[in-house]
């Protein structure tokens, strides 16, 4: 009997042993699981930073190229000068820009700066055996494309940036092609220099193909090492980032060795450790949820908020050059720390996750010194833009129904976007505008005037056209100097603004030629008295550099519908009719006919 007792003993020893044994290494396997987990949620965070800011490098130069190809196409005789006005701008030290040219007929004719680029010009990109390739790319697809990396003509390498160009009526004139240093790129975007970094980076999909192109930057290994993989996109094309970390998957195990010895003999010196073991394998399990709700997306600095909109947890947010300790913000709801309007927007976020039971996002700007309950012992200043990523919790993890809500600052990105689209903006004024007078240029009028005759059509009501011709101007310009004449034709244009009304349009037209758009007039007095005034305006002299000059003009007047009905048949009867004024001894306005209309007097 004390024989089997003994026997019986050691095998409920021994099956407590392997119960307990069983648990411990479960708990390990579980363990090394979330080392694993988390080191690719590691890898996860850097890469998306890294593919953030190239996605914002490249998509900002690809507007500025658009850009370009939208100024060729409203000037499509522009001058060296004005391409050089233009390249200017696009090859600054913030930029990635190495050259700007312009190809018509795909000829590479125009080339900024020409210093160290002469053996690009005269490129027939349809005839290269590389490059023809994105050429026809951009042709067939009607966009902008990125080629390369690729050898340039120059001899050394860089991406290239091709935008179609098409003239107002939708022919096609030429490439806008621009080389951009992608070793520039890449160290502005972070992937630069490769020493001491964390992570192995490679990129693959040269002339934007993706997951289906070659590897141009780093190494294929990365490829074959169970990377994170993200897809970078730039219109419609796309490269891959791969990362993993510098010393591999392998070096993050669960627990060491010793470790493990230890746990073996707690378990064989108590079945005790099995009460302990399950409860920390319960805990385990419910750390383990909330994680996996965590990385549904990449997390920065987040918060767990309750369907009240109040804070109950802060985590993350390490990097302090983009976010500050958030922990002062639990106990606080959204109502105790911004206005009305915002808590409710915030709110109806976090109640639309929590209904849908899926992700939400939200982007909007956060004043930092608005928030005192934010650290202020390091992190951004002013204006800050976050994407939040809202995520519901599954049920029962906390008292009330809650979320996830994690917070990306992408400040650098937006601002980017909103530099495109000023820079955007001024490209698209400098092809509507004159670059000596800031004036409307030939395009802009066409297209006021196309307008004002349409509605004067539709609303029965006149509109007039002077054409005006600056006297003694010529004379001035050979006796003074370019310079001095150039300063005189912005005068001229001063006074032209100040002299018309805030509806009327005023053009440089070319040289001294200037042309000024009157929308809606209710006789043609009207447009004598506006004729006088400014032939009172240039009589005035002028005063440029110690000089005291007079000019003068000539004007001709054409009106809608008297003297035509269509914009090519107004400018020339006004030109005609500024002939005839000039014939007449200049410094006087004559009407489409040779008539000149007495107006009474006064402003």
């Amino acid at each position: 009997m004390p024989g089997k007792r003994r026997l019986l003993s050691w095998a409920v020893a021994g099956v407590v042993g392997a119960v307990l044994g069983a648990g411990a290494l479960a708990v390990d396997r579980v363990a090394s699981e979330r080392a694993q987990e988390e080191a690719r949620n590691a890898v996860l965070t850097e890469a998306g930073n890294l593919r953030a800011r190239l996605e914002g490098e490249l998509n900002a130069t690809i507007f500025m190229v658009k850009g370009l190809a939208r100024f060729a196409g409203a000037n499509p005789d522009l001058s060296w000068h004005d391409f050089a006005a233009m390249a200017e701008r696009m090859v600054t030290g913030e930029s990635h820009v190495r050259n700007v040219g312009l190809a018509p007929g795909d000829v590479v004719s125009y080339m900024y700066p020409l210093a160290g680029n002469q053996e690009a010009l005269g490129l027939d990109i349809a005839e290269h055996p590389e490059q023809r390739r994105s050429l026809d790319r951009m042709k067939a697809e009607g966009r902008a494309v990125v080629a390369g990396p690729m050898t340039l003509a120059q001899g050394d390498e860089a991406l290239i940036v091709r935008a179609p160009v098409t003239l107002n009526d939708g022919s096609y004139w030429g490439a806008a092609t621009v080389p951009v240093s992608h070793e520039s790129l890449l160290e502005s975007a972070g992937l630069l220099p490769l020493e001491g970094r964390a992570l192995n980076v490679a990129l693959r999909g040269r002339d934007g193909t993706g997951s289906e192109g070659e590897v141009f930057f780093g190494s294929e290994e990365v490829f074959r090492a169970d990377p994170v993989l993200l897809d970078i996109s730039f219109q419609n094309d796309a490269w891959q980032l791969a990362a993993v970390p510098a010393a591999g998957w392998a070096a993050y195990s669960a627990l060491p060795y010793w470790a493990r010895l230890t746990g073996a003999f707690l378990v064989l010196a108590t079945s005790a450790v099995a009460g302990v073991l399950t409860y920390q394998a319960q805990r385990l399990r419910h750390v383990t949820r909330r994680l996996e709700a965590m990385i549904a997306a990449v997390p920065d600095i987040g918060f767990v908020i309750d369907d009240q909109g109040r804070y109950l947890e802060a985590f993350g947010g390490r990097e302090r050059q983009l976010y500050h300790d958030g922990s002062g913000l639990v106990g606080h709801s959204f109502d105790d720390i911004m206005d009305e309007a915002a808590a409710r927007h915030f709110r109806g976020a976090v109640r639309r996750a929590i209904d849908s039971g899926q992700l939400v996002t939200l982007e909007h700007p956060v004043n930092v010194e608005d928030l005192p309950q934010l650290g202020r012992r390091d992190g951004p200043s002013g204006k800050q833009w976050f994407q939040a990523r809202i995520f519901p919790l599954p049920e029962g993890l906390e008292r009330r129904p809650c979320v996830l809500w994690l917070a990306y600052n992408i400040t650098d990105q937006y601002q980017a976007r909103q530099a495109a689209r000023e820079q955007e903006e001024r490209i698209r004024h400098l092809a509507l505008h004159d670059h000596l007078t800031g004036l409307a240029n030939r395009t802009l009028f066409l297209d006021r005037l196309g307008h004002a005759i349409a509605r004067a059509e539709r609303e029965e009501y006149r509109l007039a056209l002077l054409f005006i011709d600056l006297d003694r101007f010529k004379p001035v310009n050979d006796a003074h100097g370019h310079h001095v004449g150039d300063s005189v034709l912005q005068e001229i244009a001063r006074r032209l603004q100040d002299t018309v009304r805030s509806l009327d349009t005023v053009v440089r037209h070319g040289g001294d030629e200037f042309v000024v758009l009157l929308p809606r007039i209710d006789t043609e007095a009207d447009a004598g008295n506006a004729a006088a005034r400014i032939l009172d305006a240039l009589k005035r002299p002028l005063l440029i550099e110690g000089l005291e000059l007079r000019i003068g003009g000539s004007i001709g007047i054409g009106l809608y519908p008297d003297h035509g009905t269509d914009a090519d048949a107004l400018q020339h009867v006004a030109d005609d009719a500024m002939y005839d004024a000039k014939a007449a001894g200049g410094s006087t306005y004559r009407f489409a006919g040779g008539a000149m209309v007495t107006t009474p007097s006064g402003p």
